[in-house]
């Protein structure tokens, strides 16, 4: 990904929910922007469909400074070829190609871990805006053919390409809706991979 590319969609969107959230705001006619008289926490499931569906996060937000907090998460791969059947631990992608003769190359596929962090903005009771990024590691694996070996199964197998493994950084944006005296929703974007962020948390204290 291009992300020098990418950075100016990402600051658009971000003004652009920035501006949806000082809307909301002067419409609710409330004191306080933030509408916090007391720190609160939220726990729960975060995830960045369609890649990462496993994972979680927390927000811990202040009334201090009109309003501000912090928010981390970690996300997973719930699937990815080295839990296929056909998976050879004992192989990588370069023992493929040196080694075993015959062997043809059928497609690649990758797997992912991010870690982020975020600052969180209160700008209504109700609503929360959030943006940041993190690190995201990339795993790849390779899908060979070697009809004439036993490997995997009838000599179809999938193997690590360490050589292929990376860190890139991500960016991510969003928000976090309150739906209840307990539940707070969240919805964003990311951009490695990128995909959408999903996710709901419950609220301490309830209130």
């Amino acid at each position: 990904m291009n992300f020098s590319s990418e950075l100016p969609r990402v600051c658009t969107i971000a003004a652009l929910l920035c501006g949806l959230g000082l809307g909301v705001g002067s419409v609710s006619g409330q004191a306080s922007a933030s509408g916090l008289d007391r720190p609160h926490i939220g726990i729960g499931y975060a995830a960045n469909a369609p890649n990462l569906m496993a994972g979680g996060g927390a927000y811990w937000v202040t009334p201090y400074f009109g309003g501000i907090g912090l928010y981390l998460d970690a996300k997973f791969d719930v699937e990815d070829p080295s839990g296929d059947p056909s998976f050879e631990a004992g192989l990588t992608a370069n023992d493929v190609v040196n080694q075993i003769e015959g062997a043809d190359f059928i497609k690649r596929e990758s797997s992912y871990r991010s870690f982020n962090a975020a600052l969180v903005k209160p700008v209504t009771p109700y609503l929360m805006l959030y943006a940041g990024g993190g690190l995201v590691q990339r795993f790849r694996y390779h899908l060979y053919e070697a009809p004439d070996s036993d490997l995997g199964l009838s000599g179809i197998f999938w193997v690590e390409a360490p050589e292929e493994d990376d860190t890139m950084p991500n960016f991510m944006m969003g928000m976090f809706m309150r739906i209840s005296s307990f539940l707070t929703t969240q919805t964003g974007i990311e951009t490695e991979p990128r995909g959408f962020t999903i996710g709901a948390s419950l609220r301490l204290p309830r209130r």
